[in-house]
């Protein structure tokens, strides 16, 4: 998928060794990150400009759309958290290990991050599997959930109740549908349109044969 745009300029030190933070991306890599794991110091600029310095123990680096993410878990806070990778502006081990169980997602935190902005949303169950399920969502519009091996919750976000229904649209059906009111009636006035749209057509052909 390519190197992330800060592959250069941040590398860290593995037991003395240099490493570039896409070595999180290789078999090995992944390997590493999932068992004990010295923890990192980085330097990161904030979404203010301001730079801080956070101690985490790295897990995964996660390709979005648009760019990588470094999943981690935040000492200090407690917590999982995302760190855009074109913020991190340098990182070294400290040389502290840790053992963490339960280790999230990473792709999946990465896809609720991205979507949490979004004013709308909808969830709906479709009968796919989670694999499947991932090829038609982008982690930039929604997140993936497994329910048993052959169907998948999806939470979609969008800007507008009429986007939202547009993207769902796009789903395979049947699938059962949570949202709003105001979804619901984007995606019934969108399921309209398409009625309408169908009826023309088909009464075209029978005039025009």
């Amino acid at each position: 998928m390519g190197r992330p745009p800060c592959a250069r300029q941040h590398r860290t030190g593995l037991n003395g060794a240099p490493v570039q933070l896409t070595s999180l991306t290789t078999d090995r890599g992944r390997r590493t990150a999932s068992h004990d794991q010295a923890y990192w110091e980085l330097t990161y600029r904030d979404t203010q400009g301001a730079e801080t310095r956070r101690q985490v123990d790295p897990h995964r680096l996660v390709r979005s759309p648009n760019r990588w993410y470094l999943v981690a878990f935040d000492i200090a806070k407690q917590q999982w958290r995302t760190f855009r990778a074109d913020r991190v502006i340098a990182a070294h081990t400290t040389g502290v290990t840790v053992e963490l169980d339960d280790r999230p997602d990473a792709a999946d935190m990465v896809a609720k991050m991205l979507v949490s902005d979004y004013p709308y949303y909808a969830t709906v169950r479709i009968a796919l599997p989670l694999a499947q399920a991932r090829q038609l969502v982008p982690p930039n519009m929604g997140s993936c959930r497994a329910d048993g091996p052959d169907a998948t919750y999806v939470t979609i976000g969008g800007a507008t109740p009429d986007g939202l229904a547009a993207a769902l649209f796009r789903l395979p059906t049947p699938l059962h549908l949570d949202a709003s009111d105001e979804v619901c009636q984007a995606v019934r006035r969108r399921a309209a349109q398409l009625i309408e749209t169908a009826q023309r057509t088909t009464e075209r052909r029978h005039r025009h044969p």
